[in-house]
């Protein structure tokens, strides 16, 4: 009778591990995490930052904008909480070589990121940082562009539910308005052979090398199970010889 429900044990204990990793990825995705590399003072979000070396990451606020935190290489120092929106590349834009593109420093001000392109997880989009208004219309004017701003009298708890506004380089001022991204169209399925991507490096010198990611997830859980599903196969294999 113990032999049986041992028997029964090892072979549901099997079933279960060999449906886990399945389990495994379904759940969710980590936040977007990076190494943020400074080497001169830069502006993020109306925020300057000394040189060093920080860990940037994403904090989800809504579909149209997230949060931005910098954080101490041990994260344990939070050096400031910016707005970003999102960031989808257009017809005729591609993908940047670094993971961080810079407004250019002028003779009051430093240089100011202006988009993250996070890698994880990775896709066709990065982050535009938000800037307050005043910092957002010097901003405009000196490189030419159209930066997205909030008022100047938000405090950091309601910056992700502030009124947005652009900021032109000709001084004016229009609404801001979010578009979400049409749908790609789904392609027929096909056979092709591929070769593994070839990692990203920074060729500007305006931009930051990129550094590898601080761990947030691995392969460590998978390998577990995989080392747990053999064990309890050759347990199930040996009871039922018995």
């Amino acid at each position: 009778m113990l032999k049986h429900s041992l028997k029964l044990f090892a072979v549901a204990l099997f079933a279960l591990l060999v449906a886990a990793p399945a389990l495994v990825a379904d759940m969710p995705i980590t936040p977007e995490v990076s190494w943020f590399p400074v080497t001169e003072p830069t502006d993020v979000g109306g925020k300057v930052l000394q040189p060093g070396t920080y860990v940037i990451k994403v904090i989800q606020a809504a579909d149209s904008r997230n949060k931005i935190q910098i954080w101490s290489q041990d994260q344990k120092k939070l050096y400031a909480t910016v707005l970003s929106i999102p960031h989808e590349l257009k017809p005729n834009e591609t993908m940047p070589s670094t993971m961080f593109v810079f407004y250019e420093p002028t003779a009051n001000h430093p240089r100011a990121l202006r988009t993250w392109f996070a890698k994880n997880p990775p896709g066709d989009y990065g982050h535009d940082i938000v800037y307050p208004e005043g910092r957002a219309k010097q901003i405009a004017v000196a490189s030419n562009s159209r930066v997205v701003s909030y008022p100047e009298t938000t405090v950091e708890n309601d910056i992700a539910t502030s009124t947005l506004s652009v900021q032109t380089p000709q001084s004016t001022v229009e609404t801001y308005t979010y578009t979400p991204p049409a749908p790609a169209p789904v392609a027929e399925s096909t056979t092709v052979e591929t070769t593994p991507a070839t990692p990203m490096i920074s060729s500007s010198n305006t931009t930051e090398t990129t550094t590898e990611m601080p761990q947030t997830a691995g392969s460590n859980p998978t390998l577990a199970l995989l080392g747990l599903a053999a064990i309890a196969g050759a347990v199930a294999i040996r009871f039922a010889r018995a």
